[in-house]
């Protein structure tokens, strides 16, 4: 039982209070501005913590749940970008593994779409979209089954890992890709590239970019206070709390979900106004009202699942009576005749219409199922903590880390680092450089170390200034580009994903002696850097190569994912067309000499696969036939081959051409020919009289 207050003021009248059946029904408190709806809100809260039941609190304006705070722990409170409590972070497109991913891609796409008010075309474009991202990461969506997922899909884990789910930065990086561009027949709708462009900078990218999930401890028994203050922007508001909302659904929706579930409550629904069809929504020619009710249809399915929801909101004659409906206990404040009657289906005779509408604060008007009309109760007051003082901080706590190396550096996982660790590592000069890092460590172990200056150079060139932290940021800006790298790989190639994260782990343990000073151990040793080596390539391996001319190569694929990096940049395409353009060599020759030299740069030292590798990309980009293509890039190849054998034996690769005299060298060379040639005997010829 839920005693919601007294029938009268004095402390021995009747308590009012509700069963947990009705409190399953869901709970609609509505009321005008400062008239006790918050004060309602924590009567059931108080209730609920008497009763050890697990609540979840969703705050959309302030810091009104504070008081719940104390130094036992007991309630957890996150907020957004707020280093006094633990931040939120987790990732709306990662899903359980007894859901099936198109169920949840359906309800990303019309919750985004409600949120921000998406046309019809941009829905279509975002489901699309999403299709294609999870079909990178090894998804079957038709099957609901991972291709590359091996002892997670024998039920040896309780969950896939995280690897096995895209984020909303991937999926803004292949909205704006030239791949989706070609898809499409056309850019993507603006309009969507925004809404997803703001998931993933300022508030909301500290909390959507991660590949972690929600903490455990949102679904046990524990109670909980989200605080959204930090996110001024009404859309983005919507969105965070409708995706909360799937992960609880989508939670309690598993067959050997507990028996006690999470109480929801939203206060101060009102700026969840594009979930509910309020007014201020845009109408155009393909758009149906009848789309912007998501709110209604989550509700619907919580209470198909039993999981209770209050929602405390200021009354609008505009609420759905759909939406409405979804309530079995009204709780009402100070309101009009107008919205009283469109909140509670009849009003007796008996019931005086000034009283509702001068009800006394503290006081609530009750109607629940099974009663005839609604009844007056006095709740009783809460204070309120405003201040900081009754919060305890999560510094001891171990951090809601969102990659694989933060676990080792803690300190890397500050909001305003990660931030800007987020924008260097998403650059494309770093993210070169970075594959450069790979390809010489690759080529020379030793590299591993001597390389590091240059990639922290590129950081502190990006940066601009003095940066007070500069080794977090390195180390977090690292993690990022590891992250990335990796999942590029592991995609290009197929791994399985216990070997990308034991692949990435290897590489990271390998790198943290070189970039935290303060690591304990500073040397590392050289027979498993080989070992490391091998195992990379050996999961590199492929039997045909992606283009024409890789049947000549001799280790496909150990470089082609790294040349398609470094041929985004349009710059070095160019450059190898414009060394074909010289007429004093050979083109074959020409190709060949460029590649020797690229690779030369890129890696450190010339290689011949890599040389080879840049070369049969460089030449699918030719405005070629194929059988043209296979025969010079055979020549290139042959070619390649002698400066090979060359620099093996120390010989010189090419002589420079030599430079083509000018018509007056020419003629000076032709006196001194004749002067050497002419007889001792013959006079000079004389010079002619002025």
């Amino acid at each position: 039982m839920l005693v919601i207050g007294h029938k009268d003021t004095s402390a021995k009248a009747d308590e009012y209070s509700l069963d947990l059946e009705h409190l399953c029904q869901h709970i609609l408190i509505a009321g005008s501005p400062v008239s006790g709806k918050t004060n309602s809100c924590l009567q059931l809260l108080e209730e609920l913590s008497r009763q050890s039941l697990p609540f979840l609190v969703i705050d959309t304006q302030g810091k009104s749940y504070r008081k719940f705070q104390s130094d036992t722990e007991i309630v957890k409170t996150f907020s957004i970008c707020d280093d006094v409590k633990e931040s939120l972070r987790f990732n709306p497109l990662r899903t359980e593994k007894h859901v099936r991913i198109l169920a949840h891609i359906q309800s990303v796409v019309s919750l985004t779409t409600a949120s921000f008010n998406l046309s019809v075309t941009a829905s279509k474009v975002l489901e699309k979209a999403l299709y294609a991202v999870y079909t990178q990461h090894g998804w079957n969506l038709f099957r609901n089954k991972n291709s590359r997922l091996s002892e997670w899909s024998d039920g040896l884990n309780e969950q896939y890992p995280p690897e096995a789910y895209p984020t909303f930065l991937e999926l803004f990086e292949y909205i704006q890709s030239v791949t989706f561009a070609n898809l499409l027949g056309g850019n993507p709708p603006q309009e969507l590239v925004r809404a997803i462009d703001s998931l993933v900078a300022g508030s909301k990218g500290a909390v959507f970019n991660t590949k972690a999930a929600l903490p455990s401890y949102f679904f046990e028994d524990r109670q909980v206070v989200v605080e959204c203050e930090n996110i001024p922007d009404i859309r983005d508001k919507c969105l965070l709390v409708s995706m909360l909302l799937i992960q609880v659904l989508e939670h309690y929706q598993s067959v050997d979900a507990p028996g006690i579930k999470r109480t929801v409550v939203i206060d101060d629904a009102i700026h969840l106004t594009y979930l509910m069809g309020l007014p201020g929504r845009r109408v155009g020619d393909d758009q149906k009202e009848d789309r912007w009710i998501a709110l209604a249809s989550l509700l619907a399915s919580l209470r198909r699942a039993s999981v209770p929801v209050i929602v405390s909101m200021q009354s609008s004659s505009k609420l759905s009576q759909d939406l409405i409906a979804l309530f079995g206990t009204r709780v009402f404040h100070r309101l009009d005749v107008q919205q009283v009657k469109q909140i509670v289906d009849c009003l007796p005779n008996s019931i005086n219409e000034e009283d509702l509408n001068t009800c006394p604060i503290g006081s609530v008007w009750v109607s629940s199922l099974g009663s005839e009309a609604p009844s007056l109760v006095h709740v009783p007051k809460h204070e309120q903590v405003a201040s900081l003082t009754h919060l305890s901080s999560y510094a001891n706590n171990p951090p809601n880390c969102r990659f694989s190396g933060c676990s080792s550096f803690p300190d890397a996982c500050d909001d305003n680092t990660f931030e800007k660790a987020r924008e260097i590592a998403e650059s494309l000069p770093f993210r070169t450089v970075y594959v450069n890092y790979f390809l010489s460590c690759q080529k020379d172990l030793t590299q591993l170390v001597h390389f590091r200056g240059r990639l922290v150079g590129e950081l502190q060139s990006q940066i601009g200034r003095k940066f007070s932290n500069i080794v977090e940021l390195s180390w977090c800006t690292i993690c990022q580009a590891t992250e990335w790298y990796f999942d590029k790989m592991a995609a290009d190639h197929g791994w399985p994903y216990e070997a990308l994260l034991e692949q990435k782990e290897l590489w990271l343990s390998m790198l943290r002696p070189a970039f935290l000073p303060e690591w304990p151990t500073r040397r590392i040793n050289i027979d498993d850097l080989r070992a490391w080596r091998e195992a990379f390539w050996t999961l590199k391996e492929r039997d045909q190569g992606p283009l024409p001319l890789c049947g000549e190569c001799e280790c496909k694929c150990r470089f082609g994912s790294d040349v398609e990096h470094m041929l985004r940049d349009p710059r070095n395409e160019n450059d190898f067309f414009k060394a074909l353009s010289g007429e004093t060599e050979p083109l074959s020759k020409a190709a060949a000499w460029f590649c020797w030299l690229f690779s030369e740069r890129v890696m450190g030292e010339p290689d011949f696969d890599l040389a080879y590798c840049f070369a049969a990309h460089f030449l699918g980009r030719a405005n070629l036939s194929v059988d043209a293509q296979l025969v010079f890039a055979h020549k290139t190849r042959t070619q390649l081959e002698e400066a090979k054998l060359k620099t093996e034996q120390g010989e010189p690769l090419w002589q420079a051409p030599a430079e083509e005299e000018s018509a007056q060298e020419k003629r000076r060379k032709r006196i001194r020919e004749r002067r050497k040639n002419r007889p001792d005997e013959d006079p000079p010829p004389l010079k002619p009289v002025p």
